[in-house]
This record gives C-alpha cells, sequence and structure tokens, in this order.
C-alpha cells in the first residue's frame, strides 16, 4: 500500500483523520472509488466539492472504500473524516482530481495526406495546434507544444510511404488521432 499507516490513538478525546490513499491528478472516467485506512469500526465521512456525498464503517483492520463517486467536469476535491461518539476528526488531505471525458482538439495544418516528398532533404514538416494542456507525439516520438499550443517537428523519412501517426493526448488521458501519409523518392 501506498499510503501511511494511522497513528495510534492513545488520548481517547483526539479522533484521529482517515488516510486515504493517494490517486490520479487527472481522469477520463467516472465513477470512481476512493480507499483509505482509520481506525477500525468507524465511520468515515467522504465529502466531494465541499459536500457530503456517502459514508461508510471501517473494518476491522481500518480500511474503507467508497464505490460509485460521481465526479463533475472540470476540478474536483475529496477529502474524509472520521466520526466516532459524535465527535469529528480533522479532514484528511485533500485531493484534486480533474475530470474531462471530451477529445483534445488536434489539427494538423501540414502535411497534407499523401504529400510527396523528393530531393535530398529526407524530411516532412509537421505543424498544427492542440489544446495547450495536451501532449503530441509522432510515431510514439514526443513533440514540444509551444504555450498557444501550435507545435512544429521535422520528421526524417524512409524512401518510400511513410505513415505518421499524430496522436493528442491531454491530462485526463483523452486521445484524438490523426494519420498522415508521406511518400519520399530521390
Amino acid at each position: 500500500k501506498n499510503y501511511a499507516e494511522p497513528v495510534k490513538n492513545t488520548d481517547a478525546s483526539i479522533i484521529m483523520p482517515p488516510n486515504l490513499e493517494p490517486f490520479f491528478e487527472a481522469t477520463n472516467s467516472s465513477p470512481i472509488s476512493v480507499k483509505g485506512i482509520a481506525d477500525p469500526k468507524v465511520k468515515v465521512e467522504l465529502f466531494l466539492n465541499g459536500d457530503l456525498t456517502d459514508n461508510t464503517e471501517t473494518s476491522e483492520n481500518g480500511g474503507f472504500e467508497f464505490n460509485d463517486i460521481l465526479l463533475k467536469q472540470g476540478n474536483n476535491s475529496l477529502y474524509a473524516i472520521v466520526v466516532s461518539n459524535n465527535k469529528y476528526s480533522d479532514k484528511s488531505q485533500t485531493y484534486s482530481v480533474f475530470y474531462k471525458k471530451s477529445l483534445p482538439k488536434l489539427e494538423i495544418l501540414k502535411p497534407e495526406n499523401d504529400s510527396k516528398v523528393t530531393g535530398d532533404k529526407k524530411i516532412v514538416e509537421i505543424a498544427g495546434n492542440t489544446d495547450t494542456d495536451s501532449n503530441i507525439t509522432v510515431n510514439d516520438h514526443l513533440i514540444v507544444v509551444n504555450s498557444d499550443g501550435t507545435f512544429g517537428y521535422s520528421y526524417p523519412l524512409n524512401d518510400g510511404d511513410n505513415l505518421l501517426k499524430i496522436v493528442a493526448t491531454d491530462p485526463a488521458g483523452n486521445q484524438t488521432a490523426v494519420e498522415r501519409n508521406v511518400n519520399y523518392s530521390l
């Protein structure tokens, strides 16, 4: 497990907050599950964007899990508290998760599909634009995206047909792909 074990409570008046398992900062799927650990046999309440969304009792070893937590599009914050004998713990660490299900923009300005390149220079210029937070790969090679979302790259060609697979990937893992065929001959 990647989360910290709870500190044993030696003062009965202090309710220790739960520890949530760390999770992704961005996702393209909702609902999600949230797991953690707290003192055994206590009630844990989960808050999504400041609102109580669910509660559960921890197991004998202190583990708990919330399933089917529906995220809203955009930024979401999650934290939990323990409730025991009508007393409340401090909040757990707050996690932010960005939920996006729409595909990133990907516009290829050049090359045109089925382009032909001849001569001594065995390269083709690739240029386009995407969302500013997206990554671009060309045949799995990472390309720099400028702060305005534009990108450009000189791609080396082989003799004959070259298939270029250009993929935009946003932080949530959504992808948009475009293919271009470029033919090189001397």
